[in-house]
């Protein structure tokens, strides 16, 4: 059942994502590779399911047993304003057998667990679909979704208007004692557009993050997407990390 309790992320968010295997240009997710933004364009039927039986909550397994799914789906205000809405739902897990969710999401930014067995967390890989799609990933053993990925919402999940966000802050660490570096960037697509174009750049190293204050100096409208990728890194089998912090404007 979607939740309509105003929360933290009615306000802005904190993003953060990891990307175990960075061998080129990649975003920085826990999918690995290219985020598929082609896929989360419209509404669609959006599913979840395991790669171990123990995560099920009916049965109960020792995994996890249900997560809560924070997205955004495109909703029509009363007065014609289209854009995607802040929802949230609680789904209880089914093992390797995929359970459709109760809401259509566009877009999936985090997935958390909510209960679990006697293992205390997720024994598999949790996937999040539109059809054959992955558009959210949860790690085995991790518990959550991380993905330096979002998309502005148009409204709150009570359905009050967002103007938009300022950018407060982004940085990225590269996770592994080599002497490798890592060119990244902070990235941002206008509402309809799959062509990003760099907001931020940086250089990190093992010994030197990114980590940069930007006091709200970057403004973005509803609907745009914003990402950290790794442009380029200068050995392969990378784990690099990255966060950045969305304040939306309201009222």
């Amino acid at each position: 059942m979607t939740s309509f309790k105003l929360k933290d992320t009615d306000i802005g968010i904190d993003k953060f994502g990891y990307n175990g295997d960075v061998d080129a240009a990649e975003d920085i997710w826990s999918g690995g590779g290219d985020f598929p933004w082609a896929n989360v364009a419209a509404n669609a039927v959006t599913t979840i399911e395991s790669s171990d039986a123990a995560d099920d909550g009916d049965p109960v397994g020792t995994g996890m047993r249900t997560v809560e799914v924070e997205g955004l789906v495109l909703w029509t205000n009363p007065q014609g304003l289209t854009g995607g809405r802040i929802y949230r739902e609680t789904v209880t897990l089914n093992g390797v057998t995929a359970v459709t969710l109760t809401n259509q999401f566009a877009f999936v930014y985090r997935v958390a667990g909510k209960t679990w067995g006697s293992g205390a967390v997720n024994a598999g890989l949790l996937s999040i679909k539109h059809g054959a799609n992955v558009i959210a990933r949860v790690e085995i053993g991790i518990n959550q979704s991380e993905m330096a990925l979002m998309v502005v919402p148009q409204f709150d999940s009570l359905g009050m208007v967002i103007h938009g966000a300022y950018l407060h802050y982004w940085g990225a660490t590269i996770v592994a004692n080599t002497a490798a570096n890592a060119g990244l960037s902070l990235q941002a697509a206008p509402k309809g557009e799959l062509g990003f174009s760099i907001k931020r750049r940086g250089v990190a190293t093992v010994s030197n993050d990114i980590n940069q204050g930007l006091a709200g100096s970057t403004f973005f409208s509803p609907g745009t997407k914003v990402k950290v990728r790794a442009d380029s890194v200068s050995a392969t089998n990378q784990l690099i990390a990255a966060q950045f912090t969305l304040e939306y404007q309201r009222g």
